[in-house]
């Protein structure tokens, strides 16, 4: 049976940080979506060509062959002075890891062992199986950073979907892909790539053996991989799709799948067409009344430099623990300030950008993302790090820019000790 893993550690981060993601690069968000990318899972095998450190006797004997001209048991024996049934044998080992001519009288160096002698280094041949993953939408193979990701097969991704239902939470969408066939060509192809060995296969491995270890079906050999589509607002000025795409790959933007989204497979306009008749300024009112905010504690505009905004006259304190836990629907903190807020209309996710008019709070709000991204970081941030971070939050807000004793006393008030002292670190 399928368990989805605790909050803590979700299938895919929450959505907010694909979003900050958005911003890092430069764009904004107008949409999103929550999907499962389809990968295709692609039994192969090829030959490797591993390598060794040389036996000093056999490459003394497979060097008298090649060289010497000796063609014989008895002529190696009698050259190198050595016991005839020890020569007998190294010469069947020589043999099966394919230095020497199984079928071949007088000995003979085969390729592998001209190879071998010319390096000074031991190869042999392996028969080899291995899986690739494969984007379905585009046929491109995925690169080895994929591989430490988790993916999930269709009767998981299946359970998922009934947990998530029987728990009120929102199932990932499904890019349909049923009605592809694989191409063989792909991986053809990807014999062709001078950087192959960048998708995942083996640094030894004999590229022109590459073949499928038996057919791939359309129907079964699917994979899943948790993705975040984000479609930004446009601008010429950026050298970047329309839509973008975020894993859990290192980094969180992931260009290969990218690729696929930005594609004109029809699978596509299912999940990202629009609905014309949305009216997102009466989606944001409800959503507000929802979250316990009066009328007049803030205002709405459809457009701005950011797409939509939504600006709070009293964002709230930061909430406490249990209401982040059990209440979906808080009302918006300082935490919200200088993000951008999801607004669900029927299948979309809109996004509209959260402000305050008040300079004062919005450089407040800069201060306590800032404690409070530090404090959920696995890992201690360098000061270069942290102080991107307040330079681009800074600007995004046009407020100046906080300063590291600000950091240190909120950090301290909130009980953030961790990030305190890495910060009085920095102070020294």
């Amino acid at each position: 049976m399928f368990y989805p893993k605790p909050d803590s550690e979700r299938v895919l981060y929450r959505h907010e940080r694909a979003l900050d993601a958005v911003l890092d690069l430069g764009a904004k968000p107008r949409r999103f979506w929550k999907v499962l990318y389809p990968l295709y899972c692609v039994s192969i095998e090829a030959e490797q060509r591993p390598a060794t450190d040389f036996e000093p006797i056999e490459e003394l004997l497979e060097t008298g062959i090649a060289h010497a001209h000796l063609r014989s048991v008895e002529e190696l024996a009698n050259f190198f002075a050595l016991d005839h049934r020890l020569v007998s044998n190294l010469i069947n080992r020589l043999k099966a890891i394919g230095h020497i001519d199984l079928n071949h009288e007088p000995l003979t160096i085969t390729e592998l062992g001209l190879s071998s002698l010319k390096d000074r280094r031991s190869y042999s041949r392996l028969q080899t199986r291995h899986v690739l993953y494969f984007d379905v939408l585009r046929r491109q193979p995925l690169q080895r950073a994929h591989y430490r990701l988790r993916f999930y097969t269709m009767d998981e991704a299946d359970e998922m979907d009934e947990i998530n239902e029987a728990n009120g939470r929102e199932s990932f969408a499904r890019i349909l892909h049923h009605y592809r066939t694989w191409d063989d060509q792909a991986l053809w192809r990807l014999k062709e790539y001078r950087d192959y060995h960048a998708y995942n296969l083996p640094d030894e491995i004999e590229i022109e053996t590459l073949k499928l270890a038996r057919a791939v079906n359309a129907q079964t050999d699917i994979v899943y991989l948790p993705t975040y589509i984000v479609e930004r607002l446009p601008d010429s000025k950026l050298n970047l799709p329309r839509l973008l795409a975020f894993s859990m790959i290192q980094g969180d933007h992931d260009p290969t799948l990218e690729t696929g989204v930005n594609s004109t497979d029809p699978a596509l306009a299912v999940i990202f067409r629009e609905d014309e008749q949305v009216d997102l300024a009466a989606a944001v009112a409800e959503e507000m009344r929802l979250r316990r905010h009066q009328p007049g504690e803030w205002t709405f505009k459809l457009q701005s430099p950011r797409g939509a905004e939504l600006s709070l006259t009293a964002p709230r304190e930061l909430p406490t623990v249990s209401e982040r836990e059990l209440d979906t629907r808080r009302p918006l903190s300082l935490l919200n300030i200088g993000r951008y807020l999801y607004i669900r209309v029927r299948a979309d996710r809109y996004c509209v950008w959260v402000t305050c008019p008040t300079p004062e709070i919005r450089r407040k709000a800069i201060v306590e993302r800032a404690v409070e991204w530090l404090n959920q970081s696995q890992s201690d941030r360098t000061k270069q790090q942290i102080d991107d971070w307040l330079e681009r939050r800074s600007r995004e807000l046009e407020v100046a820019r906080p300063t590291s004793d600000e950091l240190v006393a909120v950090a301290t008030r909130r009980g953030r000790w961790r990030v305190a002292e890495m910060l009085e670190v920095f102070n020294e």
